[in-house]
This record gives C-alpha cells, sequence and structure tokens, in this order.
C-alpha cells in the first residue's frame, strides 16, 4: 500500500478516535459542571483558571404545523416573525438541460462542500 495513504488512514482513525473521546468528556464535564446551564454562556471559576460553557438553541420553523399553530393562535405577530426561503431541489436540477442550468447558475451561489475521503482494505479473495 502506499506509505501516504497508510499515514493519512491511521491519522484519520486516530481522529476519530480522539473525537470520540472529546465528546464522551465533554458530556461528562458539562454533567458535573454545568448541570442546569442555560442557554448562553455559564462560568465556573477555579483556582487556576475558568471553565466556560456555551451552548444556544436553534430554531427552526416545523413548516408542517407552523401557519396552522398561528392560524389558530388568534394572536397577533409580528410580520417578521419568519420569511420564506428557497431551496433548491437538487434532483429536478439535475434533469434540467445544460442551457437552463447555465442561466440558472447565475442566480445562485455555488459553494464546493468539504472533499472527503474513505479508505477500504481489500481482502483477497484467495
Amino acid at each position: 500500500m502506499h506509505k501516504l495513504i497508510e499515514e493519512w488512514n491511521a491519522s484519520a482513525l486516530k481522529l476519530k478516535a480522539a473525537k470520540a473521546k472529546e465528546s464522551q468528556l465533554r458530556k461528562k464535564v458539562i454533567a458535573k459542571y454545568f448541570p442546569d446551564a442555560d442557554p448562553g454562556t455559564t462560568n465556573v471559576e477555579f483556582p487556576d483558571c475558568k471553565l466556560s460553557c456555551s451552548y444556544s438553541l436553534k430554531y427552526t420553523i416545523d413548516e408542517a404545523t407552523f401557519f396552522e399553530v398561528l392560524k389558530d393562535a388568534k394572536v397577533a405577530v409580528p410580520s417578521t416573525l419568519y420569511r420564506q426561503t428557497y431551496a433548491l431541489e437538487k434532483a429536478v436540477y439535475n434533469n434540467l438541460t445544460d442551457k437552463q442550468r447555465l442561466i440558472l447558475d447565475g442566480g445562485m451561489i455555488i459553494k464546493e462542500n468539504s472533499k472527503s475521503v474513505t479508505m477500504t482494505p481489500i481482502v483477497d479473495a484467495d
């Protein structure tokens, strides 16, 4: 096997294990030192350091129920509470003609996602 691939794969495996261990330890630290933390930043001071825990809540609209709840609530809400967003249906986009895609690409922001690499060892069938 190629030395570069072996070195990369070994590092990837170590990183995966380290991330899992860090996540496990972080959960224990939070449970012990920040059991009732509210959204935002909470600090715990020690003689030699300050430990901070930060988190936030992500609010997304459940389109299947939100507008029904809003209609049934019979309360006034600001018109700026929500906004219409658009998402590309990639399967439909993929079926457009080259000419259609060329025109529509001018109205989109297209960013390359991070590339990933995996390695699967090949075992001889002998």
